[in-house]
């Protein structure tokens, strides 16, 4: 709790910063205040967004002062009081972060366009990116608060307080401190970290100020906003004064305001229509041809496919809940995998090591356990047209039964019906001493396999199944391995299971649980059969470099 002698102290610092008189010391000390206590975190992001709703006002009202002076001495207090806040206000944000800040990046290059102005922002990337005026911007570039017009393309804008803005073409926006964005048309998407907490946007009818989070904005062409908030929260009011309430908006929600400034109910957040910080920066290191960022590029591009309907990339570590994310789009928030032990009672959790690339991680199957994956049923896994499931695979066949389920959709009754769909691999002994495996995909009551292919200890492989319109196809690497059978996909009421067939209690000889050993570094499911060129893409965007 915020003690009497710590805002004593701030008010002093405050003080000092009215004369400009902030010392480095001084400065630093301010910046740990804010950093570290809520309470002034909170009284600071408060005056943000007064100076926000003080300076659209006296846009809005311009010079009028016809009515002043016949104002009860009452208002007069009133208008005093806001004056002082507002010098407060504008102290905080344009001496506390006006300071110069040293950026990575080339320093050398020089700005677009001349300015005695003191910078407040760079820009740090740019892909694809056409402004309409002031030159063309180069990479590196510092920027003094002005406006900005980018025709297409994207272009990522670091400002001096430590924000990140990724501008999305066409987009029209004024760079007014280093804290402050106004949004004319156009989205973008912001990343701010703790430092910076109390960056806000704003648009014609909606003051957004941050938290400490991850949110993006979207002004439309007839003036209408739309408010996503991604990771963290935000502190929502309008650009006017008046008083109009301000509320805070959570993870995962967001608002619309319309053109008229009325807010519409609340509606989830919709992260894939914003391209974030963290995709765009996946794009910026793809360019530069580096395998990793190139795959979580394409990840991110993957995701918007509509008949994409589950999607795990297995990147985050499971915590007690053993919960893993389904990144589909197109099933956002739904069809979530549960991890299951089934022979085993212990509450060990999954390990996620290292995947493909030190930067990702897989999921660590151990057979022993019949450790698996579960996904409720839904109808939308129900699929009977068309269906692709792909994966990336290190499997250990020495440790696998005869069958290893990679993804299967069987009924809730064992052997009551054929599968909806199943995929997975059958060991085959070897006199040479060498691991050898067949890959299967069996639908209905059709089943096809490939034929006989050595697996190399620790190597990744890329297999692939579809069914449709063109039949059975198996793919390994990324190449045609099996194809023949029809796609005899029938409906049932159980559950998806990943790495095991069942999960029996008890287990018996006629019930195998057909559980997969190794790792698993992602896996996606379409309603759709994929092309042999698409599914050669999956693998050759996801490869590692020989």
């Amino acid at each position: 709790m915020t003690n009497s002698s710590q805002r004593e102290e701030l008010a002093r610092l405050i003080e000092t910063m009215r004369d400009s008189q902030l010392s480095e010391q001084q400065h630093d000390r301010l910046q740990t205040l804010l950093r570290d206590d809520a309470e002034l975190r909170r009284f600071y992001v408060q005056y943000q967004l007064l100076h926000v709703d003080l300076r659209t006002t006296l846009e809005n009202k311009g010079t009028k002062r016809s009515n002043a002076l016949s104002k009860s001495s009452s208002r007069n207090v009133r208008k005093r009081w806001w004056a002082v806040a507002a010098a407060v206000a504008a102290m905080m944000l344009g001496i506390f972060f006006g300071r110069q800040f040293d950026w990575e990046g080339d320093r050398g290059e020089v700005p677009a366009a001349a300015s005695s102005s003191p910078a407040v922002a760079k820009l740090v990337a740019a892909m694809d990116a056409r402004w309409s005026s002031g030159g063309s911007l180069r990479v590196g570039s510092q920027l003094p608060a002005r406006p900005l017009k980018l025709e297409s393309g994207l272009a990522e804008v670091r400002f001096a307080s430590g924000a990140s803005v990724v501008l999305q073409g066409p987009t029209e926006c004024v760079l007014e401190s280093p804290s402050h964005l106004k949004l004319g048309r156009g989205r973008l998407s912001a990343n701010v970290p703790t430092e910076a907490v109390g960056f806000s946007v704003r648009t014609p009818v909606a003051a957004v100020v941050d938290l400490g989070t991850e949110f993006g904005v979207h002004s439309n062409e007839a003036g209408a906003t739309d408010v996503h908030v991604f990771r963290g929260q935000v502190a929502l009011g309008r650009p006017s004064g008046g008083g109009s309430r301000k509320e805070l908006l959570d993870e995962g929600m967001a608002k619309h305001f319309k053109a008229d400034g009325s807010q519409s109910e609340e509606l989830p957040a919709d992260e894939l229509a914003f391209v974030s910080y963290q995709e765009f920066e996946a794009r910026i290191r793809a360019e530069k041809n580096r395998p990793y960022y190139r795959w979580l590029a394409h990840s991110y591009q993957l995701r918007r496919d509509p008949s994409l309907i589950v999607y795990y990339s297995f990147d985050d570590r499971l915590g007690e809940e053993g919960r893993v994310r389904n990144r589909s789009g197109a099933s956002a928030g739904r069809l979530d995998a549960q991890m299951g032990n089934g022979t085993d009672a212990s509450t060990r959790p999954a390990r996620t090591p290292s995947g493909r690339w030190p930067a990702q991680r897989a999921l660590r199957f151990d057979a022993s356990r019949c450790q698996h994956l579960r996904v409720e049923h839904a109808n939308e896994l129900n699929i009977t047209q068309a269906v692709t499931v792909a994966a990336w695979i290190r499997p250990a066949i020495a440790l696998m039964e005869s069958e290893a389920v990679i993804m299967t959709k069987r009924p809730r009754i064992a052997d009551e019906t054929e599968p909806n769909y199943e995929f997975g691999l059958m060991r085959r002994a070897d006199d040479s001493g060498k691991a050898r495996c067949a890959l299967y995909f069996h639908c209905g009551e059709h089943r096809v396999e490939t034929a006989d292919f050595v697996v190399t200890p620790g190597r990744w492989m890329h297999v692939a199944a579809s069914a449709g319109a063109e039949g059975i196809q198996l793919f390994v690497d990324g190449e045609v391995a099996a194809s023949g059978g029809e796609a005899d996909l029938v409906p049932n009421d159980g559950d998806l299971l990943i790495g095991s067939r069942l999960d029996p209690s008890p287990l018996s000889d006629t019930n195998k649980p057909a559980s997969y050993e190794g790792l698993l570094g992602e896996l996606m499911m379409f309603r759709r059969q994929l092309t042999s060129d698409e599914v050669h893409e999956l693998f050759s965007v996801g490869k590692q470099e020989p």
